[in-house]
């Protein structure tokens, strides 16, 4: 996500615009409602352990780890929705989607 996609939510404006911060609680109960439902997420994966799918193919064990690691199972739902307010604002302020997003306009100005 790049600032110049979230400035039309109201981000980047003082006070933060309502339809942003509708956008970042909507994060945080999706993030909440994937975590409730991690075990069968979790047991879904590990059924395709054997379907050679690319990035399960080469340590089917890594990949459901991965997953798991990322739900944050060990945290309580405060503490993930925090974690999702913190990782919203780190993807605002990263500097790879913003290099992308320059690549992009230059491409489509070369066509």
């Amino acid at each position: 996500m790049t600032v110049e996609m979230a400035s039309p939510l109201g981000y980047g404006t003082t006070p933060k615009g309502e339809a942003w911060l509708e956008f970042v609680s909507l994060c945080k109960a999706s993030y909440l409602v994937l975590r409730r439902r991690a075990p069968l997420i979790l047991a879904s994966i590990g059924l395709l352990r054997d379907a050679a799918i690319g990035d399960l193919a080469a340590d089917p064990d890594a990949g459901l780890r991965l997953v798991e690691r990322r739900f944050g199972l060990e945290m309580t739902d405060p503490e993930a929705e925090t974690h999702v307010e913190k990782l919203v604002a780190e993807s605002m302020s990263a500097l790879a989607p913003a290099v992308l997003e320059i690549a992009h306009k230059m491409a489509v100005r070369l066509r």
